[in-house]
Formats: structure tokens, C-alpha cells, sequence
């Protein structure tokens, strides 16, 4: 497939228009150079206000295991769910 579209994060702060065209385009878009400060607060999840993702040994689901996942919506079934979920990615 295509690509995952990319923005840096003094790009998303000039102007947002490019990266809502890659969420409105694809519904994914990795933005690099983020820093690791809260920029607003979190919305509360059936986890908590964080979570880790992390591969188990031995995983109960496979969105615990070492597969690549394709792009899904999480907590659609649910009345308030989010309107776009972010991960930040630390390598």
C-alpha cells in the first residue's frame, strides 16, 4: 500500500492544513519530532489516561503479540468515542 504520510512537528505548528489532509486522505499520519510534553489533556479510556503498548511473550490477543495490525478504529462501539487517537511512538 501507500506509504504512511509523515509532517514534522514545526510543520503541524506553521499550519495544520497538511496534516488534516493526510487524516482526511489515509486516516493516519505520523508526525516526527514531537516533544514529550502534554499538549492537552488526555481523554479517559476503558485503560486509564495512559497506556502502554508493549509485545507480550506469550499474548492473550494479538494486539499484545509482534504482528502488524492493518488500520481499525478502537472504542467504536462505545457512545463517546474519540475522533482521533494518538500514540506516542519512543523508540
Amino acid at each position: 500500500g501507500d506509504p504512511t504520510p509523515e509532517i514534522s512537528y514545526e510543520d503541524l505548528n506553521a499550519s495544520d492544513k497538511g496534516w488534516l489532509s493526510y487524516i482526511g486522505d489515509y486516516g493516519i499520519c505520523l508526525i516526527k519530532g514531537a516533544p514529550t510534553e502534554k499538549r492537552a489533556p488526555a481523554q479517559r479510556t476503558r485503560y486509564g489516561d495512559a497506556f502502554d503498548v508493549v509485545q507480550e511473550y506469550k499474548p492473550s490477543h494479538v494486539a499484545y503479540s509482534h504482528f502488524k495490525l492493518p488500520l481499525h478504529i478502537d472504542y467504536l462501539y462505545q457512545d463517546d468515542a474519540p475522533g482521533l487517537q494518538f500514540l506516542h511512538c519512543l523508540r
